[in-house]
C-alpha cells in the first residue's frame, strides 16, 4: 500500500524524483514522510558555501544507506510535531542508536546534519497535512550556517518550488521576490545590505524569495505558476506564523510552537512580485488577517 500511494504521488507531481523514495521500501516510511526528509535535503543545499550541494547528496545518499536512521529522524520529528503528548527523549534515543550503526565518518556527519536540522526546527505545518511543507528554524542553533546568523528562518518545499525566508530580529521589514537562483536561493536572501537599509524604518530586516524548480519557457505557463507559487509560499508561512485576536496572539491551529509567540510578518513587493498585490489582499482575506479595519499581516507598499 505504502508503495502503490508513493507511484500515485509522484505520477500526481506531488512528489519529486530522487533516490530518496527508495525509503518507501527500505524504511517503511511513507510518501510524505519522504516528502519531509525531502525538504530538509532541500534546506541543506540552499545552505550557500562551495560544498552545498555535495553535502546535500551526501545527506539524501545517506539515508537510503541507513534507512534506520531515516525511520529514527522521522520517528523524532513525529515526537516533536505530532498530535499528543508523544515521547521526545525516547525518540531521541532511538535516533542515537541508530547512528551508533554508521561506519564511516562521511555519512555520519552528514546524518548529524539532519538531526541538528530537525532539532533547530520550531514550527512546522506537518500536522496541516499540507502537500506544501514549511519548516521554521531558530538559526542560532543550526551549527554549520555561515554568518551572518539571522534571528529565525522559515524554509518552504514543495514539488513545484522552494521557498526562503529569514528575518534578522522580532521586528524586520523587507520584500519577497521571485527568485532564478535555486542553487543560491539563501545566498540571495541574506540581506546583508537590507540590514542597513531598514535602520530608519524598524530596527532590522527581513527578506524571502522563491524560484520555481522548472521555469518554463512559455511565458503565459510562467506566469501562471509563478502566481501559484507565490500564493502557496505565502500561504505556508502564514500557516507557521500567529494571528492577534481579541488584542492576543493566538497560535496556529494544530502547529506546534516551540519558539514562544511570534505575530510579525512583513512580506512587501520585490523583484518579480510587484503585480502579486490582488493575490495579498485574498491570501489576507482568506485568512482572516483583515478584521476590524486592521490588516494583520502588513502588505507594505515599495517605500
Amino acid at each position: 500500500a505504502r508503495l502503490i500511494g508513493a507511484l500515485n504521488a509522484a505520477i500526481g507531481a506531488r512528489t519529486e524524483l530522487s533516490v530518496l523514495n527508495r525509503l518507501v521500501v527500505g524504511a517503511g516510511l511513507s510518501w510524505r514522510e519522504v516528502n519531509l526528509l525531502h525538504a530538509y535535503c532541500a534546506y541543506r543545499l540552499a545552505v550557500e558555501g562551495p560544498r552545498a550541494a555535495e553535502r546535500a547528496d551526501l545527506m539524501a545518499n545517506a539515508l537510503v544507506a541507513f534507512p534506520a536512521v531515516a525511520a529514527a529522524a522521522v520517528g523524532l520529528f513525529r515526537a516533536l510535531f505530532g498530535p499528543g503528548d508523544a515521547d521526545a527523549e525516547r525518540a531521541r534515543t532511538d535516533l542515537l542508536g541508530a547512528l551508533a550503526g554508521v561506519p564511516d565518518l562521511r555519512h555520519d556527519e552528514a546524518l548529524r546534519e539532519l538531526v541538528a536540522l530537525v532539532e533547530a526546527t520550531t514550527r512546522t505545518n506537518w500536522a496541516l497535512d499540507r502537500e506544501t511543507i514549511s519548516l521554521k528554524f531558530a538559526s542560532s542553533s543550526i551549527p554549520f550556517l555561515p554568518p551572518p546568523v539571522p534571528l529565525a528562518e522559515m524554509f518552504v518545499w514543495s514539488p513545484e518550488f522552494d521557498g526562503l525566508h529569514l528575518r534578522f530580529g522580532p521586528v524586520a521589514r523587507g520584500g519577497i521576490r521571485w527568485s532564478d537562483r535555486r542553487s543560491d536561493l539563501r545566498g540571495e536572501v541574506l540581506a546583508r545590505a537590507q540590514v542597513k537599509k531598514n535602520a530608519l524604518i524598524v530596527p532590522t530586516g527581513a527578506k524571502g524569495a522563491f524560484v520555481l524548480h522548472e521555469d518554463p519557457a512559455d511565458r503565459a505557463e510562467r506566469s501562471r505558476r509563478g502566481r501559484d507559487a507565490y500564493r502557496a509560499f505565502i500561504g505556508a508561512l502564514l500557516d507557521v506564523t500567529d494571528n492577534i485576536v481579541d488584542e492576543k496572539v493566538a497560535h496556529p491551529r494544530e502547529v506546534v510552537c516551540r519558539d514562544g509567540d511570534d505575530a510579525y510578518l512583513v512580506v512587501a513587493p520585490d523583484k518579480g512580485t510587484g503585480s502579486f498585490s490582488d493575490l495579498a489582499n485574498a491570501i489576507s482575506a482568506e485568512r482572516g488577517l483583515w478584521a476590524g479595519g486592521r490588516l494583520r499581516l502588513r502588505w507594505q507598499s515599495r517605500l
